[in-house]
């Protein structure tokens, strides 16, 4: 796991139905934080397809990376080219084999506010003043 990477192993079983289901993730108040569907179970018609979908127990990863659906870790990996598509998850790094680490925040500049062209100066509607 790269440094700066937060993670945490569950202390039990989690008992995941092997075919499909939900995961939630709640704090400590049990307010959800995150809940995602998912399917365990693959299949492909399409005779250019990435293949990797039959390895039981694989994670699901995103892909495209941080944005798109859960798909199992070996066809992710193998869609983005990375080199591990005999493992069966990667935590802490991306499908290309890069670790996931925090980044430097970018500044973006600041805009130019614009000044009020109005102030109301009390409450009554015949009052107000220009700047």
């Amino acid at each position: 796991m790269p440094s700066g990477v937060y993670s945490q192993i569950a202390a039990t079983n989690l008992l995941m139905n092997k075919s499909s289901g939900v995961v939630t993730l709640l704090n400590g108040s049990s307010q959800v934080l995150f809940k995602a569907d998912y399917v365990g179970l693959f299949s492909a018609t399409a005779a250019d397809d990435y293949g990797h979908l039959t390895a039981d127990y694989q994670s699901l990863v995103l892909s495209p990376p941080f944005q798109g659906v859960f798909l199992p870790y070996q066809r992710v990996v193998a869609k983005e080219g990375g080199g591990d598509t005999n493992g069966l998850s990667n935590p802490g790094y991306d499908p290309t084999g890069n670790p996931i680490a925090i980044g430097k925040r970018r500044r973006s500049p600041m805009p130019t506010p614009r000044p009020p062209t109005h102030i109301p100066c009390c409450r009554r509607s015949t009052c107000s003043a220009m700047i």
